[in-house]
């Protein structure tokens, strides 16, 4: 005949099982706390990503689109009010506009809580501009060690572009004007970049420029004539420079 377990045998179960739960608590609880932070970093990353672009896959982002960061993460999903979608009315074509949405498969409320469920800290501005905060583990960016930040340091907006242009092939003769054209909101800004070459010539054009494909206009002027003789899109990375060299021919004299 077969005995059934004892109060006593059940108690001292329990009390083994309590135990082990006890002792696996703590890994189970660490292993949960290291799956969060490895799905922030993950979507810290990939909000980034849609905001700058992908160098290697020939994508500016946000950025590229509307030069400038975008002033909530929710913008990257949901077009900002008072902006136009992308389009190519702009000099020589150029695209610009909003483009979205730039992630896929984010809800906006997704799109602006950690994997604890609180809010990321970000603003285009300001000493932080364009880095994404989370709180970690504890939820409080005051308590800086265990907080996330992606990336370490504030992006670069903008890079530089360096025009040489050979007139009938000679290097930086007088009478050449470069212009600029950037986006600014999403659309052409009214405000043109402009160098001329001085009564001596001058040296290489230098702009600074936000992220994004600009337009670039080269004129040769010689007394009261002008000819456009001209214009290229050029792809201007952040934090790069590009180096342009830029032909055209004339019917006029060239002087230094």
């Amino acid at each position: 005949m077969k005995k059934g377990f004892t109060l006593i045998e059940i108690v001292v179960v329990l009390a083994v099982f309590a135990l082990l739960v006890g002792l696996a608590s703590p890994v189970i609880l660490g292993q949960i706390e290291a799956a969060r932070e490895r799905a922030t970093k993950s979507e810290m990353k990939n909000i980034f990503q849609a905001i700058m672009g992908s160098k290697e896959k020939g994508d500016l982002g946000f950025l590229g689109d509307m030069g400038k960061l975008p002033e909530t993460l929710t913008d990257l999903v949901v077009k900002p009010s008072g902006v136009l979608d992308f389009n190519n009315n702009h000099t020589n074509r150029v695209g610009m506009g909003w483009r979205g949405p730039y992630l896929q498969g984010f809800s906006t409320e997704d799109l602006i809580k950690d994997d604890w469920g609180f809010p990321y800290q970000y603003s285009p501005s300001g000493p932080s501009a364009g880095q994404i905060m989370s709180g970690g583990p504890d939820h409080d960016l005051t308590t800086t060690a265990d907080n996330i930040v992606f990336p370490a340091y504030p992006p670069k907006t903008k890079g530089t572009l360096l025009v040489t242009v050979l007139v009938n092939g000679l290097p930086q003769p007088k009478y050449v004007t470069v212009e600029v054209y950037q986006t600014e909101n999403g659309s052409e800004s009214t405000t043109v970049l402009t160098k001329v070459t001085g009564t001596d010539g001058y040296g290489t054009f230098d702009f600074e420029v936000t992220q994004g494909i600009h337009a670039v206009k080269i004129y040769h002027k010689k007394g009261t004539s002008e000819v456009t003789s001209r214009t290229i899109n050029v792809a201007i990375p952040a934090g790069e420079q590009l180096n342009a060299i830029i032909n055209l021919t004339t019917s006029f004299s060239v002087e230094f």
